[in-house]
């Protein structure tokens, strides 16, 4: 079993699971500090909003868990707590972020409401005559006014570029002139539209955003092209955008009032076929290795085969999806003795008496071993060694995010005697292991 294998959020949210999540965040991170509740959100496992909903204040909550709440703070603490960090920088101006960084024990809205709601800036200015330093650039730039003409040619560009209207924020995106201009010169974003629509008889001007020449041949056309082309047997509206749709899901309801009569119209098979279980826990697992940390719901849309929708469907929510997968992962009923898969070795005898393993001596120099693991780590083993050693290769410390492609190694090599089992396991970096070849390290 693992040591630790824990998701980022709580499955229970009844009163002993919230107390337990209060004093591990703050024995672990504010061990005789104060901590508030903003602080608390980004540590915890239960949002601080739920805790208060629950014990109907912070401090209530606080003291339920047992832990101690800071009355005793006053502006001389305080500003005593500041000064600290001011030495550290020299006496010179400091940030907030330079005083949480440096050891400050209190929260910025914490030292509002000692020094009457002001800002940072004008505390350290009016108690400890500090203040930014601030450089001013002037710019002597000529402000080029652009014509009607020059800002239609670019509504024009990146229509064409879409093969539809461009929304607001698509706009902001791939236009040169950015939004601004034309909500200056017509009054708002949906007005300069209608008038480029109204001198451009081509461009359709309809508020739904219906695209410019687009009819329901060309949509039932595009959805068939996705569903062949990726060998798709239900079309989902996700699988649409991530295979490259270059139409928005709002124009299929535009046209066709719904996405299920779209794919109607088209031929397309209704049905909502949901992966299989191992399916999905294949795919969340290649994300997680791959991100080197558990993915958040939005993740798995944007890096998986299938969106958290489906896991939703499939485990009554996201993060009942990943407790199952962890129950899945914890399972060591399939990693067992697999000799029927498992190999004959040849080593010397030495390393068997090291081992403690049963043998046959075949002559003097060496040992008959029959493994009881297979040599190729299994999935879901690799992921347990992942797991435990932290997404960290064990000889460099590189990581997924430094670029590192990881692989789960044997301690001692598989041609030595040594199993392909948690214990004899280790995470490592593939530069690390080829260099390493077969040698106990």
């Amino acid at each position: 079993m693992m040591d630790k294998f824990e998701p980022n959020k709580l499955l229970n949210y009844d009163d002993s699971s919230i107390i337990a999540e209060l004093k591990r965040v703050y024995f672990n991170h504010f061990d005789g500090l104060q901590m508030t509740n903003k602080e608390f959100d980004k540590l915890s496992r239960v949002s601080a909003g739920t805790v208060i909903k629950r014990f109907t204040s912070w401090n209530n909550a606080l003291k339920a868990a047992g832990i101690s709440i800071f009355n005793e703070i006053s502006k001389p603490i305080i500003k005593t707590d500041i000064e600290k960090a001011i030495r550290l920088n020299n006496g010179q101006y400091i940030t907030f972020v330079f005083y949480k960084n440096n050891g400050g024990k209190f929260s910025e809205s914490s030292i509002k409401r000692y020094f009457e709601n002001r800002k940072w800036a004008e505390i350290l200015a009016s108690e400890f005559s500090l203040y930014p330093i601030r450089k001013i650039i002037i710019v002597d730039k000529p402000v080029e006014v652009k014509t009607e003409d020059q800002l239609f040619d670019e509504i024009k560009r990146v229509w064409n570029e879409l093969e539809r209207r461009p929304t607001y924020s698509e706009f902001r995106i791939k236009a040169k002139f950015g939004t601004k201009i034309y909500e200056k010169r017509y009054g708002s974003w949906t007005k300069a539209i209608e008038t480029f629509c109204a001198s451009n008889a081509n461009y359709l001007s309809s508020s739904k955003g219906i695209g410019f020449n687009t009819t329901k041949e060309m949509l039932i056309q595009e959805l068939k092209k996705i569903v062949q082309d990726n060998n798709l047997e239900i079309l989902h509206q996700a699988d649409y955008e991530r295979y490259g749709g270059k139409y928005t899901i709002q124009t299929f309801y535009n046209h066709f009032g719904s996405w299920k009569n779209a794919k109607v119209a088209a031929g397309l098979k209704i049905g909502r076929a949901l992966p299989e279980k191992h399916e999905l826990f294949d795919e969340l697992q290649r994300i997680w290795e791959q991100l080197g940390r558990q993915p958040i719901s939005s993740e798995m849309k944007k890096l998986g085969k299938f969106s958290y929708k489906s896991y939703s469907l499939k485990f009554g929510g996201w993060t009942k999806a990943i407790y199952s997968f962890i129950e899945y992962m914890q399972d060591d009923t399939q990693d067992g003795i697999q000799e029927d898969i498992a190999e004959t070795i040849t080593v010397e005898p030495l390393i068997v008496e090291e081992l403690q393993k049963s043998s046959i001596l075949n002559n003097e120099n060496a040992t008959i071993i029959k493994m009881k693991t297979p040599r190729t780590v299994s999935t879901r083993l690799r992921f347990k060694v992942f797991m435990r050693d932290n997404f960290v290769c064990q000889y460099c410390g590189r990581t997924v995010q430094d670029g590192a492609k990881l692989e789960a190694d044997h301690i001692v090599a598989y041609s030595k005697g040594g199993e392909t089992i948690l214990e004899n396991l280790r995470t490592a970096c593939w530069t690390c292991n080829n260099g390493k070849s077969n040698e106990t390290l």
